[in-house]
């Protein structure tokens, strides 16, 4: 309960260590293909024209996408509590 109120105090708890689920599915999906368009952008500059390499491009879309969900296998379950307000200033 938060105090001087009746509500209970929202509590969010972020997926836990060693399981993932569809959120996080969606966002390596989100990662591997923002990391395939940085590739291309890359790739482009450095050759002076637009190019696309598909093996390369494949393989840093999984790169990124792999790296991720690893990512998030290995982080440690969060609990997250939202900030209290600050009591506003006293004016004189």
């Amino acid at each position: 309960m938060e105090p001087g109120t009746n509500k209970p105090q929202t509590v969010v708890v972020t997926s836990k260590q060693w399981i993932l689920d569809w959120r996080d599915a969606l966002k390596g999906l989100l990662v591997a293909s923002l990391t395939s368009v940085v590739m291309v952008l890359q790739a482009s500059i450095d050759a002076g024209a637009l190019t696309f390499n598909t093996k390369e491009i494949a393989m840093a879309a999984v790169a990124g996408g792999v790296g991720y969900l690893v990512k998030n296998l290995l982080t440690p379950s969060q609990i997250i509590t939202p900030a209290k307000p600050n009591d506003p200033p006293s004016n004189p």
